[in-house]
């Protein structure tokens, strides 16, 4: 039936778009993520720098 085969690849291809939404969404939020971490070892970096310094002497 036509009706019934436009409806599944209206349904597929729906499907396909969410999929890449959500893939696209899921991407950037992993590049944030990654941004995220990457500062906070920095910052944490700076920081234990001196106490490190102090610690072992060169």
């Amino acid at each position: 039936m036509p009706g019934n085969e436009d409806k599944a690849d209206r349904y597929r291809r729906l499907l396909l778009f969410l999929v890449v939404a959500m893939m696209t969404h899921l991407t950037a939020l992993q590049q944030r993520l990654t941004d995220t971490l990457i500062s906070l070892v920095s910052s944490v970096d700076r920081s234990a720098r001196p106490i490190m310094l102090m610690t072992f002497p060169s």
